[in-house]
C-alpha cells in the first residue's frame, strides 16, 4: 500500500517487521514524540500508538521468520541508550 510504502522509506526507519496486519515493529533510534510527528505526516486524522518495546519479557505465537528477526535485531529494540534528538528547526 502508499502508507506502507512511505512507512518504510522514512530515512528515520532503520529496519522494521509487519507479520501482524495492524502493526508494524519499528527500529529508529528517534523519540516516540519525533517518529508520530513523522507518520502523522502519512496518516493524517488517523489514529496510531507508538510505544517503545522491550523484549526482555516476550511470549507469543508468531511465524518463525519473525521470531528469527526479533532475535536478530533484539539488541536495538532492548538498547537503552537514550533516543536522538530531532534536528533542529531552520531558521527564516
Amino acid at each position: 500500500t502508499k502508507f506502507h510504502n512511505n512507512l518504510v522509506a522514512l530515512p528515520q526507519i532503520e529496519t522494521w517487521f509487519h507479520y501482524l496486519k495492524s502493526s508494524y515493529v519499528l527500529i529508529s533510534r528517534r523519540s516516540a514524540t519525533y517518529l508520530n510527528s513523522k507518520i502523522m505526516q502519512l496518516v493524517p486524522g488517523k489514529r496510531i500508538l507508538i510505544v517503545e518495546l522491550n523484549l526482555k519479557n516476550r511470549n507469543g505465537i508468531l511465524p518463525e521468520k519473525a521470531w528469527e528477526w526479533l532475535k536478530k535485531y533484539e539488541k536495538e529494540l532492548s538498547d537503552s541508550s537514550p533516543p536522538l534528538s530531532p534536528p533542529p528547526l531552520p531558521l527564516s
